[in-house]
Order: structure tokens, then C-alpha cells, then sequence
């Protein structure tokens, strides 16, 4: 993001310590901590510089520029704050990036050149070919480069990290390019102020235009959502936009009237984040569109740049108070929940029961977002139905980093025949005499199907099931014969009138234990 207006009236501010530690403006909990849902201030160094833009730096601190000050500042996720001089009369930085070389990228606009900056503060400037294009925004590509905008030259231009430049000049019609974002194509995906457009231009050069169908947007900020779409500010219509990569255009008007939406940043947890410059907010929107502002302390503080910080908040520039500010997100530490409908955990059936997974997962409320649900086969598609023992496992993430993983097992049988059935789920036996079950899981696995001490069984409850005591291996003998499995239960007299689930538990894949339960007469 860069070279939408900051504001044409400078407000009065009080002067502020130029320290090198600088401490809480603003309370919104201890300097470091994170409260969920406050914003805290740091104060710059240079008054009335006009902080700017900001990004996340290679080194876990955030960096950013002082558009008036000539400066790139440095600020630790404590709220340390260093500034380092721009070697030029009047630089005026505006975009910053960090680069794949381990060091920060920054566009000097008045200057006409790219600085590449340390994160020791050393700086080398590289002029750009053109003269007068006031580069103003810089992001890095999908090829190891780094992309800027040429307002004034109507360029994109490309910088690699040995500072060798390439510029492209974009179509007719005076499109002043200004910010630029890296897209889920790999192609660049930058604002064409003048147009009311946004372009595309791919690493080889090509250069596409996306018309919005509106003008006098006064297009902002540009950046790649979650959801794989480009989203932007509109700061005359007061609305974020969503531009999917098939041209598609949606757009959302904020709460707050005339509240002059500015930056743009992918947050941690998943939503796009931006500032209201006169609206003195910063402000949430989800991929589905649901939006929250968030009052800066600061009256009148002109929030602008904003990025994500390497420690799971949001962090912005105040443009007119000469802060950077801190949006305190609750730190999500919960993993999704996972429901399987089916099949039911120990689920048993005969092939050719068309078994279908059916599963959801859930973020739990003010949680950070569900990123996936997937399961090892897709939600609502058939089960393996082959005899023998089967799966189904499911994981889920949230934006947070969290996941959490659930696993279903399920045995098929080619058959089943015997007085212990599989359904239905109560069988009535004679107490004493032995009870069979013979049972084809496709071919010969052993002897050695059931895990040890299994079968077992248990009395319980004659109308809910309940266990009633503690259970034992239960009496049985397996044989092999014919092509299948032959189990016998040699139950007990002293059974007669109660009733007991047996629990054959499967070794055989990746193990199932079903029940089955008996009434004994």
C-alpha cells in the first residue's frame, strides 16, 4: 500500500519524547502484553513525520516509514522503537516490503529510488531507470523479486535483489499505478488509481485490467484474502472490495460513514484487517463479510499503514499522532471441535451397505476461524465397503495453527450368520448352550483377528444397556472352515434372566471393537 492521501489538514499534537525506548501512549494493558480486543500506542521518534506504511520484518520486529521524517523506523513487539535516516534531502518513503534476502525493501518516492535496508539500518539506494516515476509501493513476487508502482511513469517495475531493475509501462489512459500485492496466481496484483481499475501483471510481463464497474472510488489498498481473492479499499464509497479471480466483483460498505478505508493487511487469523483514516478506527472484515471496527484511543490519529506482527496482532501506523499502534487479538490456543456422523466409531456391516462419510468441524465462537475440515475420504462420498476392517479419519485446523484429528473405525463382513446376529441389536438366548457365529471377512487373516483378551462380555442393563460389573474374556473358541470364521460362545445357566453385551475387539487393521447384545431366557 502507498500513495493514497494521507490528508490535506494537519491536526495539532502534543510533542513527544524522542527516546530510543519508547513507552505506552496509551493504555490498553502492560506495554508487551496482549488484551484481547485494546489497542495500544507507541510514540515515534521524529515528530510530525508522518508514519506511513508498515510490514513485518525478517527479524520478528516490525518495520516502517515516516513519509515527512525521511526515516525507516523499527519497532519490537514490546513497543522498542529505533529510527534510521534516509542518506537524501527529502526521500519521502511510502511502501515497504521485506525481501526473500533477509533484508526490508522500501520505495522513496521523491527520491525516485529503492532502498534496501538492513535490519542493522545499513542502506543501499538503487535509482530507478525512469526519471521522475515516484516509485511509491513495493511487494515481494512469487519469483524471488521485488515489484514497485511508478505513479507518475505509469510503470511496474522489478527489482532483484543485486538491484537490477526492469520496468513495464502499463496501457494508455494514465492509469497511476500505487499500491501492489502479491496474488494467489503468482502474478502482481497492483491498483490503477486514475481508472478506478485494478491490473494484473504476471512475472513475464503481462499486463490485464479488471474494470469494477463504478468510478470515483478513490481506490486504497490492495491485498490477497484468505479465500484466494483480491480485496481493496474504496475511500470515496466508503466500502472494502473482493475481487475474485474471475473478475467477480463484491463489495461491502463499512458501518461508520465516511470513514475513508486506507490499508489492508491478511491478519492471523484469516480476516482481512484495515484502517479508517477518518473514521479513526481499525476494522475486521471476514471472508464472508461480516465487519467489526475497533475505536483508536488517539482522537483524530489517522490510522493508515497495517500489517500482521509476528506476534498474532495487527499493527498500524497513526499517521497524524506519530504512533504505531497495536490491535490486541485474542490469542486462539483452542483446537476445532470434530463431529463424524457417520460411521458411528465400531460400526459393523455387511457389504453392500453403501456407508457414507458424513462429517463437520467447528471453530469454537470468537475463535480465530476454521481454515479446513478434510477428511481421508470427502465429506458426503461412499465408504470403502470391502470386507475387512476400515477408517475414516478427519482433521481440522483454524487460522490459529491449532488442529485437532478424530478417527472412525468400521469392520465389513462378506457375511454373518448365527444366533449371535449383528441386528438386531438385542438377540435372546437359551442360558447353557453354546451360541455361534459365522462370519467371512473376505479371506484367511489367522487365528489371531481378535486382540488379546477379546471376545469379552459383561452384564448390563436388560433395557439400557449399562454396565452392571466389571467384564472378563468371555468362554469362547475360534476355528477356521470353509472359507470363514467360526466363533462359539459357551454361555452359562447361571445366566438365565439377565442379559450381557460381548465386545469382540478386531486387531485386524486399524482395530474396531463392536457389541453385541444378548438377552438370556
Amino acid at each position: 500500500m502507498s500513495s493514497r492521501r494521507i490528508g490535506g489538514r494537519r491536526r495539532q499534537r502534543a510533542a513527544m519524547a524522542a527516546a530510543l525506548v519508547v513507552g505506552l501512549l496509551t493504555v490498553g494493558g502492560a506495554a508487551g502484553a496482549a488484551t484481547p480486543w485494546t489497542i495500544d500506542e507507541f510514540p515515534v521518534l521524529t515528530q510530525n513525520g508522518l508514519p506511513n506504511e508498515i510490514t513485518q520484518g525478517p527479524d520478528g520486529n516490525l518495520w516502517f516509514t515516516e513519509r515527512t521524517g525521511g526515516v525507516v523506523g523499527r519497532i519490537t513487539p514490546e513497543g522498542v522503537v529505533t529510527e534510521f535516516r534516509i542518506a537524501d534531502p527529502d526521500p519521502r518513503p511510502e511502501g515497504i516490503a521485506a525481501g526473500p534476502d533477509g533484508n526490508l525493501w522500501v520505495a522513496l518516492r521523491n527520491a525516485n529510488a529503492i532502498a534496501r535496508v538492513t535490519p542493522a539500518g545499513d542502506m543501499t539506494l538503487f535509482p530507478v531507470p525512469s526519471p521522475d516515476s515516484v516509485p511509491v509501493d513495493i511487494a515481494l513476487g512469487s519469483d524471488g523479486a521485488m515489484w514497485f508502482t511508478e505513479r507518475a511513469g505509469n510503470r511496474i517495475g522489478r527489482i532483484s535483489m543485486t538491484g537490477a531493475m526492469t520496468e513495464y509501462p502499463l496501457p494508455a489512459g494514465n492509469p497511476r499505478p500505487t499500491s501492489i500485492a502479491s496474488g494467489p496466481d503468482g502474478a502482481m496484483w497492483f491498483i490503477e488509481s486514475n481508472l478506478d481499475r485494478i491490473g494484473r501483471i504476471s512475472v513475464d510481463g503481462t499486463i490485464t485490467d479488471y474494470g469494477l464497474g463504478a468510478t470515483g472510488l478513490i481506490l486504497g489498498d490492495v491485498v490477497t484474502g484468505s479465500d484466494g481473492a483480491i480485496w481493496f479499499t474504496e475511500q470515496a464509497s466508503n466500502k472494502i472490495g473482493r475481487l475474485a479471480l474471475d473478475g467477480t466483483v463484491t463489495r461491502f460498505t463499512l458501518p461508520t460513514p465516511n470513514s475513508s478505508p486506507a490499508g489492508l493487511a491478511l491478519g492471523p487469523d484469516g480476516n482481512v484487517w484495515f484502517t479508517e483514516r477518518d473514521g479513526n478506527a481499525v476494522g475486521r472484515i471476514t471472508p464472508a463479510g461480516a465487519i467489526a471496527e475497533f475505536a483508536v484511543p488517539t482522537a483524530s490519529s489517522g490510522p493508515f499503514g497495517i500489517t500482521a506482527g509476528p506476534d498474532a496482532n495487527v499493527w498500524f501506523t497513526g499517521a497524524l499522532s506519530d504512533t504505531i499502534g497495536r490491535m490486541n487479538l485474542p490469542h486462539d490456543v483452542t483446537a476445532p471441535t470434530i463431529t463424524i456422523l457417520s460411521p458411528a466409531d465400531g460400526t459393523a456391516v455387511l457389504t453392500g451397505a453403501a456407508l457414507v462419510a458424513s462429517y463437520a468441524c467447528a471453530d469454537e465462537p470468537g475463535g480465530s476461524g476454521l481454515a479446513s475440515c478434510l477428511g481421508s475420504v470427502p465429506n458426503g462420498s461412499a465408504l470403502d465397503d470391502s470386507p475387512g476392517v476400515h477408517s475414516l479419519t478427519v482433521t481440522a485446523s483454524d487460522h490459529a495453527g491449532n488442529t485437532a484429528s478424530l478417527m472412525h473405525s468400521y469392520i465389513v463382513f462378506e457375511s454373518w450368520t448365527g444366533k449371535l446376529a449383528l441386528s438386531p441389536a438385542w438377540a435372546t438366548l437359551k442360558a447353557g448352550t453354546p451360541a455361534k457365529a459365522w462370519f467371512d471377512l473376505g479371506s484367511k487373516l489367522g487365528l489371531d483377528v481378535f486382540a488379546p483378551g477379546s471376545p469379552s462380555s459383561e452384564r448390563v442393563d436388560c433395557t439400557t444397556g449399562a454396565s452392571l460389573g466389571a467384564g472378563s474374556v468371555a468362554d469362547g473358541d475360534l476355528k477356521f472352515a470353509g472359507g470363514r470364521y467360526a466363533w462359539t460362545w459357551w454361555t452359562q445357566r447361571s445366566w438365565q434372566g439377565t442379559c450381557r453385551a460381548l465386545t469382540m475387539d478386531f486387531a485386524i487393521g486399524d482395530g474396531v471393537a463392536i457389541q453385541l447384545f444378548v438377552r438370556f431366557s
